[in-house]
């Protein structure tokens, strides 16, 4: 079994603990399912640990953090307040007092207005980075990482969710894209595409894709229209090579019918 098969079979593994593990209730004909906090961050921690997330994104109750090597949930949310203002003040000619709000209003604020885009180390001075983290800097490292990669105000669990859906999922669905584009190349040389991708373009499954993957997968549908065409004039065309004259004749007098 090669490598990607493993971490899938993992993956899977870990799922299946999780569930095994729940709290599950009957619900009529639904089965809900509670997990606790703890099952919670063991499965944050297995994510981290799977697709090898920089540990900046944990939590101080991970148990992948060392030697204390973390910052709280409560002074990561002052670190990002105080980076907020900043943006809005230098980056955004706005007043200190329009990023007065409270911590659910930032987290949509820093969201709705793309704050990952103003980078950490273009914002802030080297003067005030040493003035507020100077005594803590790597408190200071985790901040510019969760800054840079949009994980402000958040929890360690959303903070998992945001980057598993970002970044390791487009990663992901950038290599499918790829993957299609080989086999598209592969399939064309030899004969016609399947109808896969039609049916795939005429289902909810294509939602869920990244829009470029929807965007090399419908233009293969589309393309598969050409290609019929191709193919039916190249096997017409190979059938009137071989009739002869009257035949030809009497194939002209019934399309004239």
């Amino acid at each position: 079994m090669n490598n990607d098969n493993n971490k899938e079979k993992n993956l899977e593994w870990m799922i299946s603990q999780m569930v095994d593990q729940a709290s599950a209730k009957e619900i009529g004909n639904m089965t809900e399912l509670t997990f606790s906090e703890e099952q919670a961050l063991s499965f944050c921690d297995d994510m981290v640990t799977k697709y090898a997330i920089n540990k900046a994104i944990c939590s101080p109750t991970s148990k992948l953090i060392k030697n204390n090597k973390s910052i709280s949930e409560n002074f990561s949310n002052n670190d990002c307040r105080f980076i907020t203002t900043s943006v809005v003040e230098k980056k955004m000619n706005m007043n200190a007092s329009d990023a007065d709000l409270n911590l659910s209003e930032l987290k949509a604020f820093y969201i709705r207005n793309n704050m990952k885009d103003y980078k950490f180390s273009q914002v802030l001075s080297k003067g005030a980075i040493e003035q507020y983290w100077g005594n803590r800097p790597h408190q200071r490292e985790i901040m510019e990482w969760r800054w840079d990669n949009g994980l402000a105000f958040m929890d360690y669990k959303e903070r998992v969710l945001t980057y598993l859906s970002d970044v390791i999922l487009l990663n992901n669905e950038a290599e499918v894209t790829l993957a299609i584009k080989k086999i598209y190349g592969i399939q064309t040389a030899i004969s016609l595409l399947r109808e896969d991708f039609t049916t795939l373009v005429n289902t909810d499954l294509l939602k869920q894709f990244h829009p470029t993957t929807r965007g090399v997968i419908k233009g293969f549908a589309n393309g598969r229209i050409n290609l019929d065409k191709m193919a039916k004039d190249a096997i017409y065309r190979t059938y009137l090579e071989t009739r002869t004259e009257s035949e030809l004749d009497d194939i002209y007098e019934e399309n004239q019918d």
